[in-house]
């Protein structure tokens, strides 16, 4: 009875997956690469741990002034993003259609429900092995 409801849940969880993939891939396609000027950086959540900054970042779409306020996410810190500082140039993506929809143009941002939700999954299929492995051995 274990066996079969975690087949199930696992099933469940690689259709979710799925489903979040293909619907944040779809999101991301609408939005093209530009560049945006980091205008200000606040110090936000002090005292707590882990990154606690906001960008202010500033950027133009057709001659007319936008501004993206954000947040790096974990994988961002590390990599590209990790050194940012008033003046910096960052790459942005902008939607299109919806030019208040933009983000930092990186993996993460793009895809950051997926990856949680992969992180997630991950966990899960990993407990299971685990409680299987388990099982078979105090058989």
């Amino acid at each position: 009875m274990l066996r079969s409801a975690l087949i199930r849940i696992s099933a469940l969880l690689t259709v979710i997956m799925i489903f979040v993939v293909v619907w944040e891939y779809r999101q991301s396609m609408n939005l093209i690469p530009d560049t945006g000027k980091v205008i200000q950086v606040k110090e936000v959540f002090v005292g707590r741990g882990g990154d606690n900054r906001e960008f202010v970042i500033e950027y133009f779409i057709d001659r007319d002034k936008h501004i993206l306020v954000t947040r790096r996410g974990i994988i961002d810190s590390s990599g590209a993003f990790c050194c940012l500082s008033v003046g910096d140039t960052v790459p942005i993506a902008v939607d299109r259609d919806n030019p208040f929809r933009t983000i930092l143009d990186s993996f993460n941002a793009r895809y950051a429900a997926s990856l949680s939700f992969g992180a997630l999954t991950l966990i899960f299929l990993i407990s299971m092995v685990v409680v299987v492995i388990k099982r078979r051995l105090t058989k």
